[in-house]
């Protein structure tokens, strides 16, 4: 038997937007925090744009990341802007991880 999910992608969406971590919106859904994380991932048309947009190089520390970067979405958080390319940058594991570390110290999400 099939369990239906209990959220769309846009409503997975939002609520991540809205500061909701990734468990959150996972238990909430009925699915893995895994599967939120592969919905709520940029497509890779996308993600492939903000690597060439930034020649593979983290944008704060310029290390050379290629496809092990991360893209993150910086300023503007709406759903209009979730893929928009002019607001997203690529990040090395390294630059990324403090910049939701400062979200978690203000107690919003991972």
């Amino acid at each position: 038997m099939t369990t239906k999910r209990k959220l769309n992608a846009v409503a997975m969406l939002r609520r991540r937007l809205a500061g909701y971590s990734l468990q959150a919106i996972a238990d909430e859904a009925g699915v893995s925090r895994t599967r939120v994380h592969q919905i709520l991932t940029p497509p890779v048309a996308v993600k492939e744009a903000v690597r060439v947009k930034f020649k593979d190089r983290c944008a704060e520390c310029k290390t050379l990341v290629g496809t092990y970067g991360h893209v993150h979405l910086v300023g503007a958080k709406g759903i209009d802007t979730y893929q928009d390319i002019t607001k997203l940058e690529l990040l090395c594991g390294a630059c990324h991880q403090p910049k939701h570390a400062r979200k978690r110290r203000k107690g919003k999400t991972e």
